[in-house]
């Protein structure tokens, strides 16, 4: 009676648990701050048939398969693994489905936390349908939970029947035989008892043998090796946890099976097990699984002697209590450390199993050991003191778990205070062409300020590390004082000072020199910039023609000079008294004049900073007037604030950046505006008129951020480093090494639209030809696994849209594979391509249901060099259709 009453309470409480979800989705829909026409009408329905379709039944399936577990084993470790396990089987079932091909439908079948089947009924509903509809109880999602509740019930029926409190007492299970026989074989702490010697087996002795004289050392040598042992003793014990052997076999297997699986490339296809792709996939896995890992170890190794009762005897051993904490703490984190040295020979076989023999231990080791590790290591830190100080082993778990959730999903609440963010580090990536780049410095900086953290952290543990029966605060606070020694005082106060050093520098770096504004600070400078320059909105030249000469440095810090001028014609009807230029706030202006003369004035902007040009005489209608600029692009700062991403800077190989990130934009900047009709009013703006700002919108193209040219001569010179070859649109006039540069000359044949790519790096070149254009395809070595069919994309495209839509106004076509984006890009004759978008997918020739995505994108952004690049749209409604839709339909067309 009492077992029912516990499961009936326990779906009870899990059912009110969840019931939160929905309540919070209603309470955060009528929030004040939401966007009422972003939301739709309310609907009882949608919030009930969730629990309907998945809460309710999901809770019932693993709720009677984890109790009739748990009463089977009669361990309650047991039921909490079954959801992992039950999950690591439905990866297996999955795998030899797909290597079966078949059909969706028995995939989702195969799923017992139903959460594909939904998605299966609703496969092919519009949008429009997904936002109005209900779902209704199609057979997917009924025929997916009865056969689970079934099986569920019937395996707790039969655990039930066998169940019986004298069973414990007297004929065992064999089940429950077989774990003790593991325990006994395994478990090495659990020890037999020693047996006695018989009598005669004594030896007799006839006099006191003499004792050797007893050395004691409590020194520092001392204690150290007292750390090594207990990491010994901690690490046989905890090897063979069940929990322990639990997430190392799962995580090597569950590897294995996502790397089968799911390994796919930016666009969805799938793709070769690449390092980067199984570094980013185990590092998900491992933030998955490992702090429930260290959640459970941390309490277990705090609370292991007290639970044994051997306390009394350990806590008078000649032991500091650092040497306690230190040595528990190294046994957890080589715990760790093994786990991701199998998840580390899981990736090699996995590639070895798919016959990708591009091995790169140092990504591993870097990837895993610097990064993942020290995550981990910050963890387990805070779990064991966590534990000490609440010394209350269950509410321990519970603080512990609560914080690592803050900590880790708190991006919005520590959005501006990351130095509050326990164990916040910016994001690394790894991409084949360029590594790491610089990314790695700014994380190890805030590495260091968490890891000097950690160990203060660590010295409160040894502290008030409980020894004996004094647990009362005032008690623990009085031991902690006394062990507060001259040693202790130094270890911390050097942590404290690095960490107070290593904080102002990230500090200095984030908020004096990459300061970010405040919402009042953005919304006076956006009042502030229309108020003196409004009045130029229609009245501005546009550019015809560009001429300027950069210089890449990417073997230095990724900056670029570049000095230049361009030519603006004034093309509406009336003079122009004013120029107003705009450039990104991170570049140095070194010289910026209108036919030589400087600015007259300047104005601050969220966005760019303004430089107000009045002109000596006007600028009448057909007129043309010459803009100087010498510029230097730097590189960020050591640790740049959170939300920017600067990558260009990065790039040692496979500089990636735009021509409108660095160069003058010609007229009033537009984003942001205020469009608030009162505090316009109140900042003494004229109101928006909807009529003259639809019209407008017609005479702008949303290519440009400012609107401020349509087509135009384009010319430019670029340096880079003497092995790297530098790429922009236009025609190569020809190429030269000058010392250690090697320079490259571009000139557009046709006036383009002037939106370039500025491209670095060491590739090599596949040339094709497709009648009097010449194609070339800049590659990463060792990714030509899909060039043929990107080549072969780009040729068809030709063809049809020659035939149909006009001439290819270039001689060249190139496609540039780009590092760490997995997008592509189409500029006037040039076209990037993020490598994890086709280059490293696998393609099924075979397969009907196969689609060809590196001929279709290929074809996809060809098309581009009509659909935005020769017919130029307008920044109107309709605008997405032209853009998009149109070089799909042309990639369809292509490719069908």
């Amino acid at each position: 009676m009492l077992h029912k009453l516990a499961l009936i309470a326990s779906f009870l409480i899990s059912l009110i648990t969840f019931s939160g979800l929905g309540l919070g989705l209603w309470l955060g829909s009528i929030l004040p701050w939401m966007a009422p026409q972003r939301i739709g009408p309310f609907n009882l329905l949608s919030y009930v048939q969730p629990y309907l379709y998945l809460v309710i039944p999901n809770i019932l399936i693993f709720g009677l398969f984890s109790f009739a577990l748990g009463l089977l084993t009669r361990r309650t470790l047991t039921s909490y693994l079954s959801i992992v396990g039950l999950y690591f089987a439905y990866s297996v079932v999955a795998f030899i489905f797909s290597v079966l091909n078949l059909d969706a439908f028995f995939n989702v079948l195969a799923n017992p936390f139903g959460n594909g089947s939904v998605d299966y009924a609703v496969r092919f509903w519009t949008k429009i349908e997904q936002n109005t509809l209900s779902v209704p109880f199609a057979p997917a999602i009924w025929l997916s939970r009865l056969i689970y509740l079934g099986l569920s019930a019937a395996f707790f029926a039969w655990i039930w029947r066998r169940f019986s409190f004298a069973g414990m007492a007297t004929a065992r299970p064999r089940l429950e035989q077989f774990l003790d026989w593991l325990e006994r074989r395994f478990l090495v702490w659990k020890t037999t008892p020693p047996q006695e010697r018989p009598a005669e087996a004594v030896p007799v002795r006839s006099e006191l043998a003499t004792l050797p004289t007893a050395h004691r050392h409590y020194g520092p040598g001392a204690q150290a090796n007292h750390v090594w042992r207990i990491v010994q003793m901690e690490l046989k014990r905890l090897i063979w946890n069940p929990l322990v052997l639990a997430i190392l076999s799962i995580s090597v297997l569950v590897l294995m099976v996502l790397v089968g699986t799911s390994i796919r490339d930016n666009f969805g296809a799938p793709a070769l097990p690449a390092t980067a792709f199984i570094l980013d996939m185990a590092s998900l896995l491992v933030k998955f699984l490992a702090p429930l890992l260290i959640i459970f170890l941390a309490g277990d190794l705090v609370w292991r002697e007290r639970e044994v009762k051997v306390d009394p005897l350990t806590d008078l051993l000649p032991v500091r209590s650092w040497a306690v904490v230190l040595g528990k703490l190294l046994a957890l984190v080589l715990i760790l450390a093994l786990v991701l040295v199998l998840l580390t020979l899981g990736g090699l076989l996995a590639q070895t199993l798919q016959q990708y023999t591009h091995y790169e231990l140092g990504v591993y080791a870097i990837g895993f050991f610097t990064l993942v590790l020290v995550d981990l290591l910050l963890i387990s830190i805070l779990a064991i003191t966590i534990q000490v100080l609440v010394n209350q082993k269950f509410l321990g778990y519970l603080l512990s778990a609560a914080l690592v959730i803050v900590f880790a999903q708190g991006d919005a609440l520590f959005r501006s205070a990351r130095l509050l963010q326990y164990g916040y580090k910016p994001d690394a990536y790894y991409s084949p062409i360029s590594g790491y780049g610089g990314m790695l410095e700014p994380v190890r900086w805030y590495q260091g300020y968490w890891l000097a953290i950690a160990l203060l952290l660590l010295c409160v543990s040894a502290l008030f590390w409980v020894r004996g029966v004094d647990t009362q605060p005032k008690q623990r606070w009085r031991i902690a004082r006394q062990r507060f020694t001259r040693p202790m005082q130094t270890v911390m106060g050097l942590s404290a000072l690095a960490a107070i050093l290593l904080g102002g520098w990230i500090f200095y770096n984030t908020h004096l020199l990459n300061p970010a504004p405040s919402r009042a600070q953005v919304e006076a400078q956006v009042i502030a910039y229309e108020q003196a320059y409004g009045r130029l909105i229609d009245a501005q030249p546009k550019i015809t023609a560009v001429d300027w000469q950069g210089d890449l440095y990417p073997e230095a810090d990724g900056r670029f000079a570049v000095k230049g001028t361009y030519t603006l014609e004034n093309k509406t009807q009336q003079p122009i008294d004013t120029i107003l230029l705009n450039l990104a706030k991170d570049i140095q202006v070194n010289q910026l004049t209108v036919n030589g003369s400087a600015a007259t004035a300047t104005a601050e902007h969220p966005v760019v900073q303004a430089y107000e040009f009045a002109l000596a005489a006007p600028l009448q209608p057909g007129a043309t007037a010459e803009v100087s600029f010498d510029l230097l692009k730097k590189p960020g700062p050591a640790v740049a604030r959170a939300g920017i991403k600067n990558f260009a800077s990065h790039f040692e190989n496979g500089l990636n950046f735009r021509s409108v990130d660095f160069m003058p934009m010609v007229g009033f900047f537009q984003r942001p505006r205020l469009k608030n009709e009162q505090k316009r009013e109140q900042a003494g703006l004229p109101p928006l008129d909807p009529t003259a700002e639809a019209a407008r919108q017609t005479q702008y193209t949303p290519l440009t951020p400012a609107g401020d040219a349509d087509l135009a001569q384009f010319s430019a010179t670029l340096s880079t480093s003497a092995d790297q070859i530098a790429i922009t649109s236009g025609e190569l006039r020809r190429d030269w090494v000058e010392g250690n540069r090697h320079y490259f000359q571009y000139q557009s044949q046709e006036p383009i639209l002037p939106v370039v790519p500025i491209l670095s790096g060491r590739y090599e070149v596949l040339k094709d030809q497709w009648q009097d254009v010449q194609l070339e395809l800049y590659y990463h070595p060792g990714h030509d696994r899909n060039l043929e069919r990107m080549a072969r994309g780009m040729k068809n495209t030709l063809d049809y849209a020659t035939q149909n839509f006009g001439p290819f106004p270039h001689t060249t076509l190139r496609l540039v594979e780009v590092p760490y984006v997995g997008e592509a890009v189409s500029y006037p004759a040039t076209i990037t391509r993020g490598e994890r978008f086709g280059y490293l997918a696998k393609f099924d020739d075979n397969d009907p249901t196969s689609v060809d995505e590196a001929f279709r994108i290929a074809a996809h952004e060809t098309a581009h060099q009509w659909w935005g690049q020769q017919l130029i749209p307008s920044d109107t409604p309709g605008t997405k259709f032209l853009l998009e839709a149109l070089p799909e339909y042309t990639a369809n067309q292509v490719y069908g």
